[in-house]
């Protein structure tokens, strides 16, 4: 199992996965190139000790990891729009600081400020196509789930019932914080369109006129 998108997201982890559904053993080989998220996958291993001999457990714990990771990556994007609006004065919003103060407008003076609204809106659209994969690697994780607990767990066996059901509910409210993200991830997308055809509409007005004089 891996993750779209893990260059540009800042996550690369591969999982490898062998089952025992008679001896009820997991075996899982993680390859993790940050240390914090190999950090943050070794923690929740502990804190769900008791479900990690499940098949499903290290994915689900992995799905999460990209989730959150990516939603680090939206946030930055948002903070890089902000500086792009302020930079540009090409808003009608006010962005304000964590004191609460204003901060005042620019006027379009920096050379690159057309780049970098071109670059926000780039990763606004990578961080919709990463998402939108995200959640179909999500759903196919949960259809195993369904499937495991259809084929090999009896209504007799207490632990196996209890970690599926624990597993299906971090599913559901990873995928309840999917959709919330997405909605972010949209917004914006379309606010830095927004911004894109603003700086240009307003680079358009501010270019010089020549005259040729062909006499």
């Amino acid at each position: 199992m891996k993750l779209p998108g893990s260059d540009l997201v800042k996550m690369d982890a591969v999982v490898f996965v062998s089952h025992s559904t008679t001896e009820r053993t997991t075996d899982v080989l993680l390859l993790c190139n940050y240390w914090c998220q190999a950090s943050y996958i070794s923690d929740m291993i502990m804190e769900l000790a008791g479900v990690v001999t499940h098949p499903a457990a290290i994915p689900v714990l992995l799905c999460n990891l990209y989730r959150n990771v990516l939603s680090r990556r939206v946030q930055s994007t948002w903070n890089d729009l902000f500086q792009t609006e302020v930079s540009s004065g090409r808003s009608g919003i006010a962005i304000v600081q964590p004191s609460g103060a204003a901060l005042a407008p620019g006027n379009c003076d920096d050379p690159d400020i057309s780049r970098k609204a071109i670059s926000v809106t780039q990763l606004a659209i990578a961080w919709d196509v990463y998402m939108s994969r995200g959640n179909s690697i999500s759903a196919a994780v949960k259809s195993f789930l369904e499937l495991y607990m259809e084929s090999y767990v009896q209504p007799g066996d207490e632990l196996l019932v209890a970690q599926s059901q624990i597993l299906w509910n971090h599913l559901d409210v990873g995928l309840q914080r999917a959709d919330a993200l997405s909605y972010s991830i949209k917004h914006l997308l379309e606010r830095a369109k927004i911004q894109v055809e603003a700086v240009r509409i307003f680079t358009d007005f501010s270019l010089p006129l020549f005259h040729a004089d062909t006499r």
